[in-house]
């Protein structure tokens, strides 16, 4: 009947040697008394993964996860897991000299050493941008307009214009300048510029 429970006394269990190592294993039911019949099932002794996350400057990246209860070590690898260093205990790694606004990906792994032989986690990816440049900003005005402009910086999705307090103006976009009218003539304004990267959504600030 399926989904009955039935005595210990009608069946035996059997199972595959070496069960405190990483792997895949067989357990052998086999019934008896009232009942007939022998059932396999598989099952993974597995190594625990890690979560890393990312942080970003504009030219390094920086992959960082918490401890991984029972994990000897941990490595990490490039986009095409190739492995990059492995830190033994430490919990994060910085790759350096990368290019602003761009797009990077890393994989991550635990493993565990028994017995001399390391068992390893499957692998964790991890993708981020480094953060834009900071634009660099230019500045024309008359009596009652000012327009604050800037180069197009590397790999930018858009820029936004703040106020003197940071409050933001306007998102503009791919446009590289915005025009303030209407303002006192003899008068100093303050204005800050960002830009920005969109990757899965998310977006990557330059500094102000």
């Amino acid at each position: 009947i399926t989904g009955a429970t039935i005595p210990s006394s009608n069946y035996t269990l059997s199972y595959s040697s070496g069960l405190k190592l990483p792997g895949t294993y067989t357990v052998t039911v086999k019934l008896k008394g009232n009942y007939s019949g022998t059932h396999k099932l598989t099952y993974k002794i597995i190594v625990n993964k890690p979560a890393p996350k990312a942080s970003t400057t504009t030219s390094s990246f920086k992959v960082s996860w918490s401890k991984v209860s029972g994990a000897t070590g941990y490595v990490a690898y490039d986009a095409n897991k190739k492995t990059i260093k492995d830190v033994k205990t430490a919990t994060s790694y910085t790759i350096s000299s990368r290019k602003a606004g761009t797009t990077y990906s890393y994989y991550v792994r635990t493993y565990k050493t028994i017995s001399g032989k390391k068992y390893y986690s499957d692998y964790v990816k991890v993708t981020s941008s480094t953060l834009p440049a900071t634009p660099k900003l230019s500045a024309s005005s008359n009596a009652s307009t000012i327009k604050v402009s800037w180069g197009k910086v590397t790999g930018a999705s858009g820029y936004v214009v703040y106020n003197s307090s940071k409050t933001v103006l306007k998102d503009c976009g791919n446009v590289t300048s915005l025009s303030r009218t209407g303002l006192k003539s003899g008068t100093s304004y303050s204005f800050y510029v960002r830009a920005y990267r969109i990757v899965s959504g998310k977006r990557y600030y330059s500094a102000y």
